[in-house]
């Protein structure tokens, strides 16, 4: 489930995995503690509220987290009321849909990137990328980062647009055998990964 497919309607229940964004806890009026936060994929934003008694993790910026719950409105807004929620680690299967939208300044890329991996028939390719792309310290500059200082893409996000137009010019060489081309085509999405910040 994504935050762009949850049901907006008063009471649906959801699941899923989710980025844990702006963890905040606080106390409400009566004394009990909640746990104020947004949860985050690749397709958006959604507030949430964590209204556990025994609220024993501790959250930090970009968690990942397996997250049940149900959606409610509140000022015209649609909220996430979490009821059960933990920590997981890094998932290759989920890794494209746990991208943060709000890491890419160039946001649209990152279903660009997405329809690239599906073209993978090749699983041990799909893997590999999928695999680079559940690592943070690799994704989070890789797709934000400007291609270069003063020359072709130097705008933030600038280096996944470049390597993606890099990856479109090599599918067009149809000719190829398919296991050569989708060799070529993540030869391409990945050709400038060392220009990441570390």
């Amino acid at each position: 489930m994504s935050i762009s497919s949850l049901e907006r309607r008063h009471g649906a229940r959801f699941s899923g995995v989710f980025r844990i964004r702006q963890p905040l806890s606080r106390i409400a009026q009566n004394g009990s503690r909640y746990l104020c936060m947004f949860l985050e994929d690749a397709t958006g934003t959604i507030k949430a509220y964590v209204w556990s008694k025994n609220l024993d993790q501790a959250f930090k910026e970009f968690d990942r987290a397996e997250v049940s719950g149900t959606i409610r409105s509140f000022d015209n807004t649609w909220i996430a009321n979490i009821s059960e929620v933990k920590k997981v680690a890094a998932d290759v299967d989920n890794a494209l849909q746990l991208i943060p939208k709000s890491i890419c300044p160039l946001p649209t890329l990152l279903d660009q990137m997405g329809e690239l991996v599906t073209l993978l028939s090749t699983d041990a390719l799909r893997q590999f990328v999928c695999t680079v792309l559940a690592d943070d310290q690799i994704t989070f500059p890789f797709v934000s980062a400007p291609a270069s200082r003063q020359h072709h893409h130097c705008m933030a996000g600038g280096l996944l647009e470049h390597s993606l137009e890099c990856a479109a010019l090599v599918s067009r060489f149809v000719e190829f055998p398919r296991a050569e081309l989708e060799l070529a085509l993540v030869g391409a999405l990945f050709h400038d990964i060392g220009k990441i910040p570390i």
